[in-house]
């Protein structure tokens, strides 16, 4: 079964950070990092929260358009090999193409296999 959570945001312009964090509260466990990515999760092992940082970079999108809304949505799965992260970045009323983005690492932590999507707006 897939967990859906809403996601809210936050970017740092100065730092080129953006944080997209389920709404919910939870007890912080862990982060694992996937090269610009921290997926944090928490104390029952779901994903909760991403950070890029150099996001502007990552995602090949101005810092401008970063600090404007936009539409995510991210699928993260877990299985006993491997954590990815599916994202897709959308700008309603522009005319900016979506931006998509694949973050993969090992599970060496040994996480448990799970499904989780997040979004912010629609799609």
């Amino acid at each position: 079964m897939k967990n859906q959570f809403q996601l809210r945001k936050d970017y740092d312009l100065e730092s080129d950070v953006l944080w997209l964090s389920i709404e919910d509260d939870y007890n912080y466990r862990e982060s694992i990092g996937i090269g610009n990515v921290i997926l944090d999760f928490d104390e029952n092992c779901i994903p909760v929260a991403v950070e890029i940082l150099d996001a502007s970079k990552v995602l090949n999108l101005s810092k401008n358009s970063l600090k404007k809304d936009f539409n995510v949505k991210m699928d993260i799965s877990v299985d006993e090999d491997l954590i990815a992260i599916h994202a897709q970045f959308a700008f309603p009323n522009k005319k900016q193409i979506p931006v998509e983005k694949d973050f993969k690492t090992v599970n060496d932590i040994h996480l448990p296999s799970r499904e989780v999507g997040m979004v912010i707006g629609e799609f």
